[in-house]
């Protein structure tokens, strides 16, 4: 198990001092961690400080090729700091809240049967 900042490190390379807390989450797995197209990009990028947009992390997301399996990966994993998949925090939670909804209403269409 490692901790998210150890995920960004491999993930974008370099040098990165500790941060302020360490999450727990699965390391992130497949040929879409080296296909990403934010390799290489500053990690800040991603973690703005609060009320500052992360522009240049959402323009890298625009057309990366793996963008559904990184954003699948943060909501499998509970991801709840960064730009994972070309959301932010907030757009993911948003889309979490979707989702459970859209389960919700499937599962009383089928109970009902209607």
């Amino acid at each position: 198990m490692f901790g998210w900042w150890s995920i960004l490190v491999f993930m974008f390379g370099g040098e990165v001092s500790s941060p302020l807390f360490e999450f727990d989450y699965a390391f992130p797995r497949g040929e879409w961690v080296e296909k990403a197209e934010c390799r290489g990009l500053e990690v800040s990028a991603f973690f703005p400080p609060n009320g500052v947009r992360p522009k240049l992390a959402l323009r890298a997301c625009e057309n990366c090729s793996v963008k559904p399996e990184c954003l699948e990966w943060a909501l499998e994993n509970n991801v709840h700091f960064g730009v994972w998949g070309g959301l932010t925090e907030r757009q993911r939670f948003d889309e979490k809240r979707k989702r459970r909804s859209v389960l919700s209403l499937g599962d009383l269409i089928e109970g009902n049967g209607l």
